[in-house]
């Protein structure tokens, strides 16, 4: 049954899912890239960071590909965000706090519960968190491990926009 697959924050504006598929993805290189997300695992619960290789990331999906560090509370610093990503969100937030971002908030619990979980989400929404609010996204957030083995120490996603 569907609402057995949303998380608790899914509204009628959201669709936000742990146990997902490619087949709920609208656009392909969400598919592309959850599909090398998956291949990096090597039957571990998560890739490490080292083990992503921005020359093996197809260069149609490197400007939608933004990487996160977790940081103690957790907080999610913003270590690198992609160029169409930028221009398309119009939020500039290298180097910022997720929580920093108007609207954010959100964004930082699907974040929160992806470390927890240690597992990736599926999210189709309206964008909240830029003055581009006419827009919705879809994305696929995906955990990496850090120093720690096992243990959440970056988030990466890719983000496609459209018009609501």
């Amino acid at each position: 049954m569907e609402t057995q697959r949303k998380m608790p924050w899914t509204s009628a504006d959201a669709l936000c899912l742990f146990d997902f598929s490619t087949d709920d993805f609208q656009d392909a290189k969400l598919t592309t890239f959850f599909k090398y997300w998956q291949e990096r695992c090597r039957g571990r619960t998560m890739p490490a960071r080292e083990d992503l290789d921005p020359t093996e990331i197809p260069p149609a999906i490197l400007p939608y590909v933004c990487l996160f560090e977790v940081v103690p509370g957790p907080r999610f610093r913003v270590k690198l965000a992609g160029t169409e990503a930028v221009a398309q969100s119009g939020v500039a937030a290298t180097g910022h706090f997720v929580d920093s971002v108007p609207g954010g908030e959100g964004v930082q619990e699907r974040m929160s519960q992806a470390v927890q979980r240690k597992q990736p989400y599926y999210c189709r929404t309206r964008l909240t968190w830029s003055l581009y609010d006419f827009k919705s996204y879809e994305t696929v957030m995906c955990p990496l491990s850090g120093p720690v083995p096992d243990e959440v120490g970056y988030l990466v996603n890719v983000t496609v926009f459209s018009l609501s």
